[in-house]
């Protein structure tokens, strides 16, 4: 994949590489584990195959651009976890090469190259791959709203190939990995609207679902409790009691639900860190970080900040300096899986 530009520019944006022959298959898949840590889980199939990961990706402010390619694996986004990343982000995928079969919790899915496949980390899904090649666009979902109010409905859809907006947006995407290291942050961060908004209309088009194969369920509790949590973020003594009594659930049921998350505070935790990330990561809100604390239901700043730490391995303060640094200069550096992970984490809209 060196085609796809040169990530040790000078002007390059933030990039971060996995290059599988030079690491060795087994190093390659963990350092993926890693950087993905947040939307899947990860797995060999167990089939026997030399095909290794490879994988080059940039971040273009809000979205981040990545080229895949593995063997057959096992992608997994459980409740537990989508409970804790507190990703609340849309992932598009184009195949370019192998596919996948899977399903999520509404309907069962079916892609191969030339496809274009739609995810909603808010909820679950799983997917077994053969081997593959693809180009992955991941947004925070409020870049949609102008477009799409409900893209729960379209978690799941594949845009067939051969229809010509799937084309039409393919071939855009496959344009855009071909000049993203050349980009400056200004431009990529141009690029990144440019492409929500095709993205969005495309989307925008799709017909309402009316032939799901698995049938449509309830929410489960442990989302209808995300959502209590989020709504309920900045009270300081929000508390398994209070949630409890407002879903009209029994305190045993809520901490069955929790328990795959870690547990009731684990899950409120959680959704506290990432969402203070997000913000400390945008520019453009300038609050004190005892400002942020408060906001995010936390009791203290030096609370705040030792949570932080723990979760994330630097301070707020640091993290409101990489995201600024993001605008304000070009980078040089790769980043490592760890600072993969944390780009999804910072991803912001702006």
């Amino acid at each position: 994949m060196s085609s796809l530009g040169d990530p040790n520019s000078a002007t390059a944006i933030p990039t971060f590489r996995i290059d599988g022959s030079a690491l060795g298959a087994d190093v390659a898949l963990k350092q993926f584990q890693v950087a993905v840590e947040d939307v899947f889980s990860v797995e060999r199939t167990g089939d026997d195959d030399p095909v290794v990961v490879d994988l080059l990706s940039w971040h273009l402010g809000k979205m981040m651009l990545g080229v895949f390619r593995g063997p057959p694996l096992i992608f997994r986004r459980s409740a537990a976890l989508v409970a804790t990343s507190g990703l609340d982000h849309i992932l598009i995928q184009l195949y370019l090469e192998g596919g996948f079969v899977g399903a999520t919790r509404t309907r069962s899915i079916r892609v191969a190259a030339g496809d274009i496949c739609v995810f909603d980390l808010s909820d679950t899904l799983e997917t077994r791959s053969s081997c593959f090649a693809n180009v992955s666009l991941l947004f925070p979902r409020d870049e949609f709203r102008p477009f799409l109010q409900d893209f729960g409905r379209l978690h799941g859809v594949v845009l067939a190939a051969g229809d010509p907006l799937t084309d039409l947006l393919g071939e855009y995407l496959l344009s855009l990995t071909r000049r993203a290291a050349l980009l400056s942050v200004r431009q990529a961060m141009l690029a990144a609207g440019a492409t929500v908004a095709l993205a969005g209309a495309v989307l925008a088009g799709q017909p309402a679902d009316h032939d799901r194969r698995i049938a449509c369920g309830q929410p489960s509790d442990l989302r209808r409790i995300g959502h209590y949590v989020d709504a309920h973020i900045a009270d300081p003594d929000l508390n398994a009691a209070q949630i409890a009594s407002h879903l009209g659930i029994s305190r045993s049921a809520l901490y069955r639900a929790c328990e795959s998350a870690g547990g009731v505070a684990n899950l409120i935790r959680g959704r506290r860190l990432t969402g203070a990330a997000l913000q400390l990561a945008d520019p453009i809100k300038r609050e004190r970080i005892s400002e942020v604390a408060c906001q995010w239901g936390f009791a203290s700043a030096a609370a705040f900040a030792r949570a932080f730490r723990e979760a994330f391995g630097i301070s707020p303060r640091n993290a409101r300096e990489r995201g600024n640094a993001l605008v304000a200069a070009h980078t040089d550096g790769l980043v490592d899986a760890q600072g993969f992970a944390n780009w999804m984490r910072f991803l912001r809209t702006t």
